[in-house]
């Protein structure tokens, strides 16, 4: 054991890396103030493996703890769940099937979508959306996979749209909604907070059939 009083010294492994061997790294997104979610913690199911691995400030002495989890997934290719739970009651995500061998951002649910980080649904992050859609799954697309299945598809588009279409701020896109579209119908527009859902700048069919799309009742 190393002493206080000693110098550090810098382990290195240099073994060979097999290309039958599998890492997955997580770099989580914390919540408020707590940038860099420390305290979350995570489980990770590989085969029949439950990995489990969490986020620290610091560990030892003259030492600082990864804020980005290293998990090794041995021989299996893919996480087959991914549970993280954000402290101080910040909720919890389920990911399934992630592809390994990449580092993948770990959002809460109040993140998704948003690539500003600003708080607001906009035109950017809705096109950052379409260019996600439908497309190759990899780093990056994370931040639109509200269902957390490993892919953005039409069930993303839509929980996007559920909170892109949602003009009262009570988080779903319902009758609430739909009467202030009415309400400003063919008035010019120059945001989706305003109804301007399809950037024409004037409130009408196509920002309706966007927030029908989005429905959540």
């Amino acid at each position: 054991m190393q002493g206080r009083e000693q110098n550090l010294r810098l382990f290195i492994n240099h073994t060979e890396l097999k290309p039958s061997r599998h890492w997955l790294k997580l770099r989580p997104v914390g919540r408020g103030k707590d940038r860099n979610a420390i305290g979350l913690q995570v489980d990770v199911k590989v085969g029949e493996r439950s990995l489990w691995r969490h986020v620290e400030s610091g560990s030892a002495y003259k030492s600082q703890s990864s804020l980005v989890l290293h998990v090794g997934l041995g021989t299996i290719p893919t996480a087959e769940s991914i549970v993280a739970r954000w402290p101080n009651g910040g909720g919890s995500r389920t990911l399934v099937s992630y592809p390994g061998n990449r580092t993948w951002w770990l959002y809460p649910d109040e993140r998704l979508g948003d690539l500003l980080g600003d708080g607001v649904l906009g035109w950017e992050d809705l096109e950052g959306l379409m260019l996600h859609l439908d497309g190759g799954f990899s780093p990056g697309a994370e931040l639109f996979d509200f269902d957390g299945d490993a892919d953005v598809d039409g069930a993303d588009r839509i929980a996007f749209l559920g909170r892109f279409c949602d003009l009262s701020g009570d988080f779903a896109v319902g009758a609430v909604d739909l009467a202030e579209l009415l309400g400003r119908w063919g008035k010019r527009a120059s945001s989706p907070a305003e109804g301007d859902f399809d950037a024409d700048g004037t409130i009408g069919a196509g920002d309706l059939a966007m927030l029908i799309e989005g429905w959540s009742g």
